[in-house]
């Protein structure tokens, strides 16, 4: 599952889309004050679908109930077993 210390490298997915949780603020908003984005995007980095929570709570817990029983959890640190590995199909290491 997301939780508050796995959600930046974490995330659910489905053959070519992935849901992940990011933060940003509102430039018209208070400033002390992180949105929490669940936002569905495809290989490409194309946005599908993006949802805003005032909380990272609140955020993993919509990506949770919506994902974790119908897509694959995924740890994008850690390479998969599959891949043919090189510079192309790299992820942080």
């Amino acid at each position: 599952m997301i939780d508050s210390n796995n959600y930046s490298y974490c995330c659910y997915q489905n053959n070519n889309y992935k849901s992940i949780i990011s933060f940003g603020m509102d430039p018209k908003g208070d400033c002390n004050e992180l949105d929490y984005f669940v936002t569905v995007i495809k290989d490409d980095n194309a946005e599908i679908i993006q949802h805003k929570f005032q909380s990272l709570d609140a955020a993993c817990n919509y990506a949770n109930d919506k994902y974790s029983e119908i897509w694959q959890f995924r740890n994008m640190t850690l390479k998969e077993a599959s891949s043919a590995g090189g510079c192309s199909t790299c992820v942080a290491h």
